[in-house]
């Protein structure tokens, strides 16, 4: 005879988390949970921590005026563009992020993200813990 697991009943053991850019998305949909934490700071983009629970990523709202820009170091990371764009310099390349879309980041380059356009951004970041 052949034993057969059950496999109609996850094991609580091997949960595995959700994607962080599926965890960005989900929250990116949800505006009336972090909408009014967004502001604009003069001297340089401001950051609100957001409480999520995920094991690998911490998540992070950023409020862009035009012209400000940070760099983005960490080993693992995302981000996902609510309003507005965002422009990703590197060594190599310049990238514009839209409204909508998700950029993921491997390891190896220093970027820099700017607000080049005329008006704000807003963009959600999961940065590795």
């Amino acid at each position: 005879m052949f034993a057969v697991p059950d496999l109609t009943i996850p094991d609580a053991a091997s949960h595995r988390a959700l994607p962080p850019a599926t965890v960005v998305r989900a929250v990116a949909a949800d505006l009336g949970s972090w909408q009014h934490l967004v502001h604009y700071a003069p001297s340089g983009p401001s950051r609100v921590h957001l409480q999520i629970d995920h094991p690998d990523y911490e998540l992070w709202l950023y409020g862009w005026l035009p012209g400000q820009s940070a760099s983005l170091d960490p080993p693992e990371a995302l981000f996902s563009v609510v309003f507005g764009a965002i422009t990703e310099l590197d060594t190599v390349r310049r990238r514009t992020v839209l409204a909508g879309q998700t950029r993921v980041l491997g390891p190896g380059r220093l970027r820099r993200l700017v607000n080049l356009e005329g008006w704000p951004a807003v963009t959600l970041h999961a940065l590795a813990r």
